[in-house]
């Protein structure tokens, strides 16, 4: 950008001595007697050529012109999500489902954290149950605008650890790592929002699936 100013204050440069070379010219009286020669010019005529030269130096000493701040068309959207829904599969009873979430999307990236928890409707609120499965997951996707906030969906790998299978003995607990699915749609203002989340985990111990709203707050213009 700033090349391009010097090489348009160099033109403006080139235009005002072409300019002050032609009011040096019409301002020069003739001698009628040597035949339409050149005379020597006028007072005005070197006044002109002075302050047309003048300017153009002064706008090459003045360097690149500050060029007017415009707003990022894509700007980076970041914010934290809770939220609160249900959940279960066939090898773990059906629960309340807590998830948080940590998003950031620019462009058309989507990128999460996201931590969820399943708790066994018969244990709620007794943490001391062993139906229970926690997972931690990095997701990538894709996202949309809509007319009332965005649209995305995403994928990714997560850790998860499953409590009170039937094939185990009580108390005990597995991790594996599965594959972790998300799609979401958020109503949502500058700083506030909210969204309503289908979530899925397909593993070798407890695949699952559920649902979630949850509240966000952060920065999504």
């Amino acid at each position: 950008m700033q090349g391009t100013v010097q090489v348009m204050a160099f033109r403006l440069f080139d235009i005002s001595l072409a300019r002050a070379e032609q009011a040096r010219m019409d301002d020069v009286p003739r001698d009628k007697s040597s035949a339409g020669g050149p005379g020597r010019p006028t007072r005005e005529g070197r006044a002109r050529t002075r302050a047309a030269a003048g300017l153009a130096l002064t706008m090459l000493a003045l360097g690149p012109l500050p060029v007017t701040a415009q707003q990022d068309p894509d700007p980076v959207r970041v914010w934290l999500a809770a939220g609160l829904g249900a959940g279960g599969s066939a090898e773990v009873e059906s629960g309340l489902a807590f998830t948080a979430q940590l998003t950031g999307q620019w462009r058309r990236h989507h990128a999460a954290l996201r931590t969820l928890s399943l708790v066994d409707f018969a244990g709620f609120p007794d943490s001391s149950t062993d139906d229970a499965v926690s997972e931690l997951s990095a997701m990538y996707g894709r996202w949309s605008p809509t007319g009332f906030g965005h649209a995305a969906w995403s994928v990714g790998l997560g850790v998860v650890s499953v409590d009170g299978l039937e094939s185990e003995a009580s108390g005990a607990s597995r991790s594996t790592a599965g594959l972790s699915l998300g799609a979401e749609a958020s109503l949502q203002s500058l700083v506030l929002g909210v969204a309503i989340q289908g979530f899925a985990n397909l593993n070798p111990l407890a695949s699952y699936v559920g649902v979630t709203g949850m509240l966000l707050l952060g920065w999504m213009p």
